[in-house]
């Protein structure tokens, strides 16, 4: 369990916190008066952003496709001009999801866990469209799976038992490297400031060509005449993302659902804002 006491020291270079001022919260807070008496409100989530930052490219899902479908011999095959047919392995999708959040409490709010719930092309019926996470934001030098967290309850609060049908490996967890020490404060959200919290993600490649190329049968059809099709991933995300504090225990706030599309004609790393449902 995250300890208040250990994150007196780490605000002092990570969260812009002078730490007598965190020690006075903490002192405050173990005589049970003061701000921390109050239980603490959680975080507002002010924006979510959605982020593609890896992608094949069309000509290569063409080249794939078009190896697929075109069945044809190989001198007269259209396939030859989208070039050399892709491995799976070199067909992998991964995007970013950045959340800023707002601390409006006079204490700082350790972060603990975020589940993230996505679904490729929300408007089809294909389970194996859906993929739910849980990671643990603790550790200050990375972003770990956290298989049985993201379970505690609250109102309008979803959980992983809410996504009990997501598929098991369509959507997993990319974060690789370590984080930079001025990232450190992503894991406290100190008092009255706002911090962005990013969960790099990725999908399974075999699921992802099979939905996109079912979803894409008409576009697809324009292999058999050597013409590069377009594509489109509509997706939905949602989720939930909780705080732990000593004395007050484990709360959270929701990720309204957010729908958009990653177009995959556009540059790597160019942003796809999700926009929320009412």
């Amino acid at each position: 369990m995250t300890s208040l006491r250990w994150l007196a020291l780490v605000p002092c270079f990570a969260a812009a916190l002078g730490c007598s001022h965190a020690q006075t919260l903490l002192n405050a807070g173990a005589r049970g008066g003061g701000a921390s008496s109050v239980r603490p409100r959680p975080p507002t989530l002010l924006r979510t952003d959605v982020r593609l930052s890896a992608r094949p490219t069309e000509q290569q899902l063409a080249a794939y496709y078009c190896a697929e479908r075109v069945r044809v011999p190989a001198l007269v095959s259209p396939c030859r001009v989208f070039g050399p047919i892709p491995t799976r392995d070199n067909l992998q999708f991964t995007f970013s999801v950045d959340l800023t959040l707002r601390n409006d409490n006079s204490i700082p709010l350790p972060t603990a866990e975020a589940m993230l719930a996505f679904t490729a092309f929300p408007q089809r019926s294909d389970s194996q469209a859906l993929g739910a996470l849980c990671v643990s934001l603790r550790d200050r030098d990375s972003v770990s799976d956290a298989p049985n967290g993201c379970r505690d309850t609250g109102d309008g609060i979803r959980t992983m038992a809410d996504f009990g049908g997501a598929a098991a490996r369509f959507l997993f967890n990319a974060a690789t490297g370590q984080t930079r020490v001025s990232d450190v404060r992503i894991r406290t959200i100190p008092p009255g400031e706002e911090i962005h919290v990013v969960v790099s993600l990725g999908l399974d490649p075999e699921t992802t060509l099979r939905l996109l190329g079912t979803a894409s049968g008409t576009a697809l059809d324009a292999l058999q005449r050597g013409q590069q099709p377009h594509f489109e991933i509509p997706y939905a995300l949602e989720g939930s993302l909780w705080v732990e504090v000593e004395n007050f225990g484990r709360f959270a706030v929701s990720i309204p659902r957010n729908e958009g599309r990653f177009d995959l004609a556009a540059a790597v790393s160019a942003e796809v804002s999700g926009r929320a449902t009412p």
